[in-house]
């Protein structure tokens, strides 16, 4: 939407669902179609619905509100999250992320031996196919052959 839903319907950013219906329901009773004969009316009203749907969506309220600059990334308040990480608790992490890699390794080497094992398989089976076929061929010549 191209235009301000806070400042169109009259309300603060913060607002919730029910303050955002009100303030449609409000804005509404002035500018419906019905009560409203200027030329705009309709017009009026169906952006009044469309900005009152973009403040109920959660997805489209995100984007209208970082459009228009009212978004800002939650702070984080827990003084713990803003503290170092201890040598112990660095030491922990880099084992495990060294175990998780080794884990990871063995998986990749694991698959590609899958893989191998399985392309093999098919090679030998495509063979056998080959040569089925060439054993049927031969024959049909060599019949062909003594039939003629």
């Amino acid at each position: 939407m191209d235009i301000d839903c806070y400042k169109f319907l009259g309300i603060k950013p913060d607002a919730d669902d029910k303050t955002i219906r009100k303030a449609w329901r409000l804005k509404t009773k002035e500018v419906h179609p019905d009560v409203n004969r200027s030329r705009d009316a309709a017009h009026t009203f169906n952006r009044l619905t469309e900005a009152m749907n973009t403040l109920l969506d959660p997805p489209s309220r995100l984007r209208h509100d970082r459009q228009f600059g009212y978004y800002e990334k939650p702070k984080n308040k827990d003084t713990n999250a803003k503290e170092n990480f201890t040598p112990l608790q660095k030491e922990k992490a880099k084992r495990t992320v060294d175990e998780w890699s080794k884990d990871y390794n063995k998986a990749m080497e694991m698959r590609e031996k899958q893989r191998k094992q399985t392309v093999s398989k098919h090679k030998k089976n495509l063979l056998f196919v080959l040569f089925g076929m060439f054993v049927v061929v031969a024959f049909i010549v060599l019949w062909l052959t003594f039939v003629s």
